[in-house]
């Protein structure tokens, strides 16, 4: 017995180090980035879109050869949800498609609530892209090419649970998007998660 308390007690500082220079550190630095986003978040909700992805870029930089990927999905789509806010559909689509190219290439491990989380803003955004491209009168070829996209991602998340009406009403959303006129899109139905109202002029 007495072996065994001083075994534990010779390992204490053994532990304490794997701790402190080990695990310890990504906990303390979780707690930061965490901090991070939310002042970020603060500053979004707050319309101070710039300064929000200052923050959101400085929390990225900390992640740099850390294996956090969800807190990385996380600030990602969080600037995703900037650029949409700020009428910056083009960014907010490119940030999105990186990471789920990312998801793919099996460079980063989501969850799969996470991993739809991803693929719901992917499908969000495409679908914005070809409301406006539709609403610019962008060639017919070029919107539906972006709107079939998003109708993927919408449709595998509806078939995915079949039970969820958000699901179900944003995949009808992208569907009917093709078919309505033009000249009635502001009243065409968005997505409801994410929808970035603000931005588009409707709703």
């Amino acid at each position: 017995m007495k072996k065994y308390f001083l075994f534990l007690w010779l390992s204490l500082p053994v532990l304490w180090a794997y701790f402190h220079y080990g695990e310890g550190q990504r906990y303390v630095l979780q707690d930061h980035v965490a901090e991070i986003k939310k002042r970020a978040d603060l500053l979004n909700e707050a319309g101070q879109w710039q300064e929000s992805l200052k923050l959101y870029d400085e929390a990225l930089l900390l992640l740099e050869n850390q294996n956090l990927d969800r807190a990385e999905s996380a600030l990602r789509l969080a600037k995703s949800k900037v650029y949409l806010n700020n009428k910056q559909i083009v960014k907010a689509t490119e940030e999105v498609e990186s990471l789920m190219e990312m998801i793919y290439d099996k460079e980063i491990h989501l969850n799969k609530i996470d991993e739809d989380k991803v693929r719901a803003s992917l499908g969000h955004s495409l679908y914005y892209m070809a409301w406006h491209m539709r609403g610019e009168g962008v060639a017919k070829q070029y919107w539906k090419k972006e709107l079939e996209s998003s109708r993927q991602h919408l449709r595998f998340l509806s078939e995915e649970n079949l039970a969820s009406s958000e699901r179900l009403y944003n995949l009808q959303a992208a569907i009917a998007l093709a078919k309505v006129d033009r000249k009635k899109l502001n009243l065409e139905a968005l997505p409801k998660e994410d929808s970035g109202r603000g931005s588009q002029g409707v709703g």
